[in-house]
């Protein structure tokens, strides 16, 4: 980094808000390196590594009470004392947030989706240039999709206005609408928002926690098919299992570490099935370590993290145009990518995978070298770029 871009970079003060992790603290310990890092707030209980303690301001309990509400708490309240939590802590963010700015110039808000409708506002009237993070395509965009998958699996989609009318709000509010893929962008352009609004930047994947693909070789000669994900209507399940049950191949195994819906269930207990409803991270590492493919056929999906940690796992993916990794991926060489809601699409790329080892290593390798393109770093500094271009003080 050259002179002038280190004294413009660190007279760009940024504070994040973030009522979880996700890429909230990537992109703190990033800003952190780059004397750039004003605040995280967060609800997180404990000290984060590569933030300082002094930048750091969090609600502990809060996370903690999410928490066990989430495992013991009635279903039908998870969401609205969810919602309830992040409004609390959207609220003390606000009032914290004058008390712990400490330049005039150079100011930029970073909040997370659904958490900052408050501070979006308090962080304007402070002279902020502010931004919505939005992993997730609009929440309008989002709710259509999974309505329509809870139709066709049936069972229900739970959702609340009031999520809706927060995230339209804070897009409304803020400056500048972060989004990880065209897929996402279409979703806001779509709903009105000019492109001038919206700030692509493609999420990024930590090579040194997964490790080089060429580190690692499988120790038998199954050929396993992975997938990795979380909730059930979203991430497709349904469209493998019965993609895998349609293909039955010999010496083959389907690995699922994703929750699937209760009408989906029985296909679990096909004989070359491994199901994995929770697991450690350091497990899911291992799993892609163990895999030959890795498939995430999500319905619906701003970004897919799993596919980008997959590819730097030397793994060729199976996925849909629904997922805004799939934008990273070069048809045929990384792999596939396939309509949404496929199950014939999925088996038909599965097979020639299964029936052609030779290409699932030509693949993986290539796989390997795109997400080393995309590392966190990369991220960060792009992000910074970002924030350089669209600050409205023109005196830093």
């Amino acid at each position: 980094m050259d002179v002038e871009t280190n004294t413009l970079n660190s007279n760009i003060r940024v504070s994040v808000s973030a009522f979880g992790r996700f890429a909230a603290y990537r992109t703190s310990a990033y800003l952190q390196s780059r004397n750039m890092l004003e605040n995280l707030f967060t609800s997180y209980p404990y000290a984060i590594e590569d933030v300082s303690r002094d930048a750091l301001w969090n609600i502990p309990y809060l996370k903690v009470i999410e928490a066990l509400f989430g495992r013991y708490g009635p279903s039908a309240l998870r969401q609205p004392v969810s919602l309830r939590l992040t409004r609390h802590f959207d609220n003390r963010v606000a009032n914290a947030l004058p008390r712990r700015t400490r330049s005039r110039n150079g100011n930029v808000f970073h909040g997370l989706a659904s958490h900052c409708r408050s501070t979006l506002g308090r962080a304007r009237e402070l002279g902020y240039t502010t931004l919505v993070d939005s992993a997730c395509p609009h929440p309008r965009s989002k709710v259509r999709w999974l309505e329509e998958e809870a139709d066709l699996v049936g069972t229900k989609f739970e959702w609340s206005t009031e999520w809706v009318d927060t995230v339209q709000e804070e897009c409304e509010t803020a400056d500048y609408i972060l989004v990880p893929s065209h897929y996402s962008e279409r979703s806001f352009a779509a709903e009105g928002f000019p492109p001038s609004k919206i700030v692509r930047v493609p999420l990024g994947v930590d090579l040194s926690e997964i490790g080089s693909s060429g580190e690692f070789r499988k120790a038998d000669d199954i050929f396993r098919v992975l997938m990795v994900g979380s909730e059930p209507l979203r991430k497709g399940a349904t469209y493998l299992l019965q993609a895998w049950r349609k293909l039955n191949l010999k010496r083959a195994e389907l690995v699922i570490r994703c929750d699937v819906p209760a009408s989906v269930k029985p296909l679990l207990e096909f004989p070359s099935v491994r199901y994995i409803p929770y697991c450690s991270r350091k497990t899911v590492i291992n799993l892609y370590r163990e895999a030959s493919v890795f498939c995430f056929p999500s319905v619906d999906d701003g970004f897919g993290l799993v596919v980008l940690e997959a590819m730097a796992a030397g793994l060729p993916v199976v996925t849909t145009e629904h997922v805004g990794a799939s934008e990273l991926m070069t048809e045929g060489e990384d792999g596939f990518v396939v309509p949404v809601r496929s199950p014939d699409r999925i088996a038909e790329k599965l097979l020639f995978l299964y029936e052609n080892p030779e290409v699932v290593k030509t693949m993986g390798t290539q796989a390997g070298r795109t997400a080393e393109k995309y590392t966190w770093q990369t991220y960060g500094k792009t992000l910074v770029d970002a924030y350089r271009c669209r600050l409205r003080q023109q005196d830093i």
